[in-house]
């Protein structure tokens, strides 16, 4: 099928079905541009054409510059799309700080109490009969 398509009054075309949705999808042509092919008695919005593929709308425009900031007693929102991460109440993450901590508790402890044994250690020497290596 060839497809014809008018546009700010410039006649482009024949196209074939395939060519047109590429051209579409490149932006050449656009859906409400006005299309006839053989069997159509008058022009009509490409959209209408029996096969071709509406092109995606193009993504909206982001601003260039931040907005103004507020002032006075305006309320700000957050509007980011970005799920904010949320404070820690401080439990549950074992840390350095943690860590040290635990530590000088237990040299402490071991300060006051002493060694769990006063003896001196002692090696087992594995093998029977030898003197135990100090």
């Amino acid at each position: 099928m060839d497809i014809y398509i008018t546009r700010n009054g410039q006649r482009l075309g024949p196209y074939s079905l395939d060519e047109a949705n590429i051209n579409l999808r490149d932006g050449v042509i656009e859906t409400s541009d006005l299309a006839w092919h053989a069997g159509l008695s008058d022009w009509v919005p490409l959209s209408e054409v029996p096969g071709i593929m509406a092109a995606p709308p193009p993504p909206p425009l982001r601003p260039q510059h931040p907005p103004p900031v507020p002032t006075g007693g305006q309320k700000v929102l957050n509007k980011s799309p970005v799920a904010l991460p949320k404070k820690s109440d401080g439990h549950g993450n074992f840390t350095a700080k943690t860590f040290v901590s635990a530590v000088i508790v237990m040299i402490i402890y071991l300060l006051i109490h002493g060694c769990p044994s006063n003896k001196p250690m002692q090696f087992v020497n594995p093998v029977p009969g030898e003197k135990p290596i100090r």
